[in-house]
């Protein structure tokens, strides 16, 4: 998301696309984000640090994905998160 867009979005829903992978960085703007629904993608991996300036994320839906594995480096950042739906993956 272009420059401050992001700083405003409290909740994101990209659930039920052809998202196939995230970008390090694509999120990097996003941080009062609070929900933040990915599930539904045919994402396989996730970078390392990829939700580390998330700190305000309380839910993240990554169910019914294909990741395979998720690093501890993944979830670095998320000092905040109440709930992390990682239900049918391949994990």
């Amino acid at each position: 998301l272009p420059g401050t867009l992001g700083a405003n979005l409290l909740h994101v829903f990209i659930r039920h696309n052809t998202i196939t992978s995230v970008h390090p960085l694509a999120l990097k703007n996003l941080q009062n984000l609070r929900i933040l629904d990915i599930s539904h993608n045919p994402i396989s991996q996730l970078p390392d640090f990829v939700f580390r300036d998330l700190h305000a994320l309380e839910y993240l839906k990554l169910d019914h994905c294909h990741i395979q594995q998720i690093s501890d480096r993944t979830l670095k950042g998320l000092t905040n998160v109440k709930s992390i739906k990682l239900n049918n993956n391949e994990l």
